[in-house]
């Protein structure tokens, strides 16, 4: 559990209804300047927009050892760009990193693209749907569990409190992490999470499940 839901189930600690799901202290205590050096497993997580959208987004996430993670870099992509491009430019981030696992949203315009991408002989057996929609689905030994947008946010988050991941001083990234807002409904008691500036967030939050996925120590995770 995140720190929020143990706070509200445990120690009955009341919260506003709208405040930043990752405080500026939080970002700043995963900080590191100094990139480490060690080589490890390559992750990529991408978030698209389509058309008119905010920018495409890519996240590079690197395993330095068993649950240890480092955000090497991210890049955006500003012009509007079609589904054959952007899957090419999937392609040639994982000539360049040799990604063990990509996590793109595959919801909307997502879907051509995963559609593609696993029609290529070098991504496909990388390649998997990571969508924020309830309808998203995780393959577990008991059946099919929903995967919610809480679940890929409080996994990034508990990475964060724990200290089991390192962020470079990147602008961008700050920004987008700190628009990242949460919202109680007072009557269930549901969190909903969204961003202005969210699309940063968005694929590092799919790197950052692949690489739980991949075979890390999940426990630590949950």
């Amino acid at each position: 559990m995140t720190k929020l839901q143990f706070a509200q189930e445990y120690d009955a600690v009341f919260l506003d209804s709208l405040q930043a799901f990752f405080t500026l202290e939080l970002i700043n205590n995963c900080i590191k300047i100094q990139r480490n050096q060690e080589k490890g497993n390559l992750f990529l997580g991408v978030d698209l927009a389509g058309y008119g959208g905010d920018e495409n987004a890519f996240v590079n996430l690197k395993e330095i050892e068993k649950k240890k993670l480092e955000v090497l870099d991210n890049i955006e992509t500003t012009e509007k760009v079609s589904a054959h491009e952007t899957v090419k430019k999937i392609s040639d981030l994982n000539k360049t990193w040799n990604y063990k696992k990509i996590g793109l949203d595959d919801g909307g315009i997502g879907t051509p693209i995963l559609d593609f991408c696993l029609e290529d002989p070098k991504l496909k057996r990388k390649t998997v749907g990571i969508n924020n929609a309830s309808r998203s689905i995780e393959h577990s030994k008991k059946g099919k569990k929903k995967l919610l947008k809480e679940d890929l946010y409080g996994n990034l988050k508990i990475l964060m409190e724990q200290k089991f991941i390192k962020l470079p001083n990147n602008p961008k990234l700050k920004q987008s992490l700190l628009s990242i807002q949460y919202e109680i409904d007072e009557v269930t008691g549901n969190i909903k999470i969204f961003g202005k500036y969210s699309h940063i967030t968005e694929a590092l939050i799919r790197a950052a499940w692949c690489a739980k996925t991949k075979g890390l120590n999940i426990r630590a995770f949950c």
